[in-house]
């Protein structure tokens, strides 16, 4: 099974806030980075379509097709209190202890990456029991990065060496052998 991890476009976010599962609008560029996505996507054939509630996933999803499948697991992490805050007034004595170990500490009344690696390591596993050529995930960064690391053996604490750009495409191969990544951030 081919998989296809789709990062959302680029967000309107003029205040440089946290945004994680809050739905933030996407920029003025939506529709070129849209259809640089669809020129890099070979759309023939069948496949399966999943995508993140967030409207700046979904809105790139009802491009490719109408029957795409939304899945809650994979939203971007909960950052709790902090969510539509600007970064820059979020308390330092609760930022930086998260900063250090994001992969298990919890900002207030959100989740960790470990929290998110566990639902989206959940759908991962069910996606591998199904009968699927391919399938098209579109989501965010976060997500994507417990993919890859989960199908990597990457430790989840270097998942942000992994880039992952807005608009960009990363394939997996899911077979009888460990995952291979074919391609990453395209």
């Amino acid at each position: 099974m081919e998989v296809i991890l789709i990062r959302h476009t680029k967000v309107h976010n003029p205040r440089s806030v946290c945004y994680g599962q809050s739905d933030i609008g996407l920029a003025s560029s939506f529709e070129n980075e849209k259809d640089s996505i669809i020129s890099k996507l070979t759309l023939t054939g069948q496949f399966t379509v999943y995508s993140s509630p967030a409207q700046r996933c979904t809105r790139l999803a009802e491009t490719i097709t109408s029957t795409y499948k939304i899945d809650t697991r994979l939203q971007e992490v909960n950052f709790g209190d902090w969510e539509n805050t600007p970064w820059q007034d979020i308390p330092q004595l609760q930022l930086t202890p998260w900063m250090e170990d994001f992969v298990t500490i919890q900002p207030p009344n959100g989740e960790s990456f470990l929290d998110l690696h566990t639902r989206v390591k959940e759908f991962i596993t069910e996606l591998q029991q199904n009968d699927f050529d391919k399938v098209i995930v579109i989501t965010h960064a976060g997500v994507i990065r417990s993919i890859l690391c989960d199908s990597l053996g990457i430790p989840l604490v270097n998942a942000f060496r992994l880039t992952i750009d807005y608009g960009s495409l990363s394939k997996l191969i899911f077979s009888d052998y460990p995952p291979q990544l074919k391609s990453l951030n395209l």
